[in-house]
């Protein structure tokens, strides 16, 4: 109200404003803190993938595959999140391209 002090409140009245509002702050500053780290774990791995020990330049190999993995599923996740709160719809496509690797697919892996 103009020319009062009191701070007046109103209620969000539109459920569908106030859940988008809790992912996009929530469930994305979840996602965008587990994509910084995987993107940080790449890094982290970078030297072990030029060494010259076969075996650690092998399962640094394989971590990163896995890595590259779950960063795309994470990235996948932001954008149905992003999408879901924008729009209220969301896109499973992306879901049906999504080819993870299993484990005992990998080189060098036990199983």
């Amino acid at each position: 109200m103009p020319g009062e002090r009191r701070d007046y409140y109103t209620a969000e009245v539109q459920i569908w404003k106030m859940i988008s509002r809790v992912f996009a702050e929530r469930e994305g500053g979840e996602i965008r803190h587990a994509i910084e780290a995987l993107e940080e774990a790449l890094v982290a791995l970078e030297p072990h993938l030029a060494a010259s020990d076969d075996a650690e330049r092998e399962r640094a190999e394989l971590q990163r595959t896995r890595v590259l993995a779950l960063l795309g599923v994470a990235k996948i996740g932001r954008q149905l999140l992003d999408t879901l709160v924008s729009t209220a719809k969301v896109n499973a496509e992306p879901l049906s391209r999504l080819e993870l690797a299993q484990p005992d697919d990998q080189p060098g892996d036990a199983g």
